[in-house]
């Protein structure tokens, strides 16, 4: 644009000789008259309104004496960068760095929660990029650090160092371990494909566990009081600890505070995540003891189930591998129990694989860690409060339910079931009452099990286990929180917190 208004307005003034050396020479200087809409301007004004400097128009008015209207082309274009990377260069440093996490790498069968990408192949801690690149180097590379760096952020992003709070499964790292010391080609044939069977099998439970959630929220759409299909993830968290701080006291780090559990019970086709909150005095054991055994599981998930969930025609549960809380005998036989007795058409109970447990409900834990690390906590219900902060999602559910002893009851009616360990989907259906189908293993073939042992007669919804009342704390307890825990607490919760016991203790007899 510059160059044709110029050429536009240009005049080439009179011939003038060169100097007294080159009296043959030439030499024409043009001259402008700058304007801007008609009107004359001076060189200054001309410059303001097109938004041009003086170097650049200094620069088009010698393109033009020497060129006419012809496009700029830049002095460089076309010439090679004397430290320019060949696309063979970063293939093999590409190629490198893939056969090195092939070897010393750990797949994993999904991306992380919140990301779209490829499956990531976790490298060890001890791993460095420098290191990487001081034996490719040795290979025969030639490729500085920063280029070698560049191409594999650009090329092999997946390929990533695992931080050491990571988490990954122990069978993956096992496995690895084994094809890093095997001596022959056919032994590290034999542990790779090993390998590669686990981590497929991870991730087709990965995309059965993703199935089940799109599922249910599209069951969740439909309109009156049976829903299709009804899909719930449940487990626990990592205890939290009253009183907290979001810039925490020295000396309270070298102290056990008040222990508050946590249960977390997700239902994706909403999505909301009710997480129940035990105090350490409302456990079934005394001093915050059994807060994790089947009883109390199972007493939970009837309470959610009964209180928190509509009907369906099918209800899908998903939970870790873990023995004692989810994947026993006490909990199978509930679901079972559940059928018999008609609150329930059609239970299906999927684990997921060892090492490859991160769920729907892990998020909802992860953003309620997020809030309670900066917020300060005195009292079980201002952690309640930060639960319901959390995220939308996030439902505190504070005491209020009974607990019951569902292992006893149900041991009275159903039979243990064998291998269990080794399947992965139990189902439950009122077309076969008592009647658990197992499929899954790795080591077993599909199969049924009756386990009720005995009538289907003798239940019913009325018979429910008897109740049990919470554990308390103990009196050593007691004390500890009163001398310990409640100079950390603010005043107008210390009593709340950590009540003295005294009056407890004159209360009990005594040993005489």
């Amino acid at each position: 644009y510059i160059a044709g208004v110029l050429s536009a307005i240009a005049r080439r003034g009179p011939a003038s000789h060169a100097g007294q050396q080159q009296a043959s020479a030439q030499r024409h200087r043009d001259t402008y008259e700058y304007s801007v809409q008609g009107v004359r301007v001076c060189r200054t004004v001309f410059l303001f309104a097109n938004s041009c400097s003086r170097y650049t128009l200094n620069k088009v008015q010698s393109h033009l004496e020497s060129n006419c209207i012809v496009p700029r082309e830049h002095g460089r274009r076309g010439a090679v960068v004397w430290n320019v990377i060949s696309d063979q260069e970063t293939g093999a440093a590409a190629q490198f760095i893939q056969n090195y996490a092939e070897v010393n790498g750990l797949p994993q069968p999904a991306a992380p929660r919140g990301h779209n990408g490829p499956a990531p192949t976790y490298l060890p801690t001890v791993t460095t990029k420098k290191m990487v690149h001081s034996l490719f180097l040795k290979s025969g590379g030639t490729m500085s650090y920063m280029s070698f760096t560049r191409v594999w952020n650009k090329t092999c992003a997946d390929i990533v160092i695992m931080k050491p709070r990571e988490v990954v499964c122990g069978r993956c790292s096992d496995f690895q371990s084994q094809i890093s010391r095997a001596l022959t080609e056919e032994d590290r044939i034999t542990f790779t494909d090993v390998l590669r069977t686990h981590v497929t099998k991870a991730i087709n439970a990965r995309d059965h566990y993703r199935q089940c959630i799109a599922k249910g929220k599209t069951a969740n759409e439909e309109e009156g009081d049976l829903l299709s299909y009804c899909h719930l993830t449940f487990d626990f968290a990592q205890q939290a600890t009253i009183p907290h701080h979001g810039r925490q006291v020295g000396p309270l780090y070298f102290r056990v505070p008040r222990r508050i559990q946590l249960f977390g019970i997700a239902n994706e086709g909403i999505p909301v995540q009710h997480t129940y909150l035990v105090d350490e005095h409302q456990t079934i054991g005394k001093d915050a003891t059994k807060a994790h055994g089947p009883n109390a599981v199972v007493s939970m998930l009837h309470h959610h189930l009964e209180n928190f969930v509509k009907k369906s025609s099918l209800l899908g549960l998903h939970a870790d591998n873990c023995v004692g809380q989810n994947k026993n005998k006490t909990v199978l036989a509930y679901l079972a129990w559940r059928v018999i007795v008609g609150l329930s058409s059609q239970i299906q109970l999927d684990f997921m694989r060892v090492g490859h447990t991160r769920c729907f409900v892990d998020a909802g834990f992860g953003l309620i860690k997020q809030k309670y690390r900066r917020a300060d906590v005195d009292t079980l219900s201002q952690l309640s409060d930060v639960v319901n902060a959390s995220a939308a999602m996030n439902v505190a559910v504070e005491f209020s339910w009974d607990w019951r002893m569902w292992d006893d009851f149900l041991k009275m009616h159903f039979r243990p079931v064998k291998n269990i360990t080794s399947y992965q989907c139990f189902k439950f259906s009122a077309a076969k009452p008592g009647v658990v189908e197992m499929s899954g293993s790795d080591a077993h073939p599909d199969k049924s099990f009756a386990i009720l042992s005995s009538s289907a007669s003798s239940l019913s919804v009325e018979s429910l286990p008897p109740v049990l009342p919470p554990g308390g704390l103990s009196l050593d307890r007691a004390k500890y929180l009163f001398k310990e825990i409640r100079q950390f607490c603010h005043e107008e919760n210390r009593d709340i917190t950590c009540p003295n016991p005294e009056p407890q203790e004159a209360a009990q007899p005594s040993a005489d």
